[in-house]
């Protein structure tokens, strides 16, 4: 069996941190990946996602 893929590591540890009672998401170099808006974690959590202003308004 290979590694788990990393989207189900970071399912996997952010679960942990909601349990722990993490109540806010910080995604630095967001780009364009949906993963605050895939997760079924994120009702739990205030997501905030950062990324550089060039990258953000060339898309």
């Amino acid at each position: 069996m290979g590694r788990p893929h990393p989207n189900c590591v970071l399912q996997q540890r952010l679960a942990q941190a909601v349990r722990r009672g993490v109540d806010r998401y910080l995604m630095l170099g967001a780009g364009l990946d949906g993963f605050s808006y895939r997760s079924l974690l994120m009702a739990q959590l205030q997501a905030l996602e950062v990324d550089h202003l060039v990258v953000v308004v060339h898309y």
